[in-house]
């Protein structure tokens, strides 16, 4: 119970961006409890939206710290995102592949984004396609904006933009921040992805102006924009660059 209070507080602490007071609070967590995967997230989430410090979370990861269940289009703390930091996407596919003993929704998701990443959707058809079955049929069953983002990364991998962009712009109308702060959160930052993805970087560099401006860290950060390659279709733009010479919002105020 004390490693998950800690996790809790290392979690609030990244939402806002305060990142040495989250690094400190998840390690406790983890001298707690070492398996506490809130603590393992929120320790990698400190190090790579906190300080950019890719060579700390490939110390972690590969020093036994990873979660090896994939978390919807957050493959953050396991080995496999280490090869995407890397943009070695056929590792990181491989990784991927051999984190997870199922072919569960998670998994597949993140093998399309990986390809996508890759800029070699075509060579993902099979999990694309099974992929959008389970998710249209999740929709069909329980409308979500989860599952929308979901559809979203589909139709950018079979380079339906226009419709992903819908889908995603659909989602965050649907879970605004004022209604959800940590979903709403997620969405839109979701919506910025796929706006970056999709040709849209006006619409994308303003979407993440509004993330930096409110308490999300989990999702968006200044060291995270830097390095992650899903913005490497926007990252000679001007705008983000001027983002990321900016500030972000630290601290609840």
């Amino acid at each position: 119970r004390d490693a998950s209070l800690a996790a809790n507080i290392a979690s609030s602490y990244a939402a806002l961006r305060m990142w040495p007071e989250a690094k400190r609070a998840s390690s406790h967590s983890l001298v707690l409890d070492p398996h506490n995967l809130i603590g393992i997230r929120v320790l990698i989430l400190s190090c790579l939206n906190g300080q950019g410090d890719f060579n700390e979370v490939k110390r972690l990861l590969f020093a036994g710290q990873r979660a090896t269940n994939f978390i919807t289009l957050d493959i953050s703390a396991t080995e496999a995102y280490v090869h995407v930091l890397d943009r070695d996407f056929a590792a990181a596919r491989k990784t991927c592949e051999a984190e997870a003993t199922n072919p569960d929704l998670s998994r597949l998701m993140a093998l399309v984004v990986i390809h996508l990443l890759a800029n070699d959707p075509g060579s993902a058809t099979a999990e694309i396609e099974k992929a959008r079955g389970f998710v249209e049929a999740r929709l069909r069953e329980r409308p979500n904006e989860t599952s929308l983002i979901q559809l979203s990364w589909i139709n950018l991998a079979l380079r339906n933009n226009a419709e992903a962009l819908r889908l995603a712009t659909q989602a965050a109308q649907a879970a605004p921040v004022e209604k959800d702060a940590l979903l709403g959160a997620a969405i839109l930052t979701g919506l910025a992805q796929i706006q970056a993805r999709a040709g849209e970087p006006a619409a994308a560099v303003n979407t993440l102006k509004r993330l930096l401006a409110m308490p999300g860290g989990f999702c968006v950060s200044i060291a995270q924009l830097k390095i992650d390659p899903v913005w490497d279709a926007i990252r000679n733009d001007p705008g983000f660059q001027q983002l990321l010479a900016g500030k972000e919002q630290i601290g609840p105020n």
